[in-house]
């Protein structure tokens, strides 16, 4: 019996100072246990800087332009859900 992918933490609007990391939570559950994958509305994921593991997406060293909408798709052969979360970068005061 194949289970469709359901979210058990989905990622959250976050905002995060010009040079500082910020992190996106995504976890899922279903079977077979979903591949999870993220990418960036309007724009590419900054891979240089990036890194994922089975429940973060970790950006380090953040700039402007990696302020916008992250998705967050959890896929098996059951189907697929997506879940997103807006990141806001702050510029530092002075």
């Amino acid at each position: 019996m194949t289970v469709r992918p359901q979210f058990t933490i989905v990622p959250a609007n976050t905002s995060a100072l010009l040079g500082s990391d910020v992190s996106l939570s995504c976890v899922a559950r279903g079977d077979p246990p979903p591949e999870i994958s993220w990418n960036k509305e309007r724009g590419s994921l900054p891979l240089k800087r990036a890194r994922f593991d089975e429940e973060r997406f970790l950006i380090s060293n953040v700039s402007s332009e990696d302020a916008g909408v992250y998705r967050c798709m959890a896929e098996n052969k059951a189907g697929s859900v997506v879940s997103s979360a807006t990141v806001t970068i702050l510029s530092k005061k002075n």
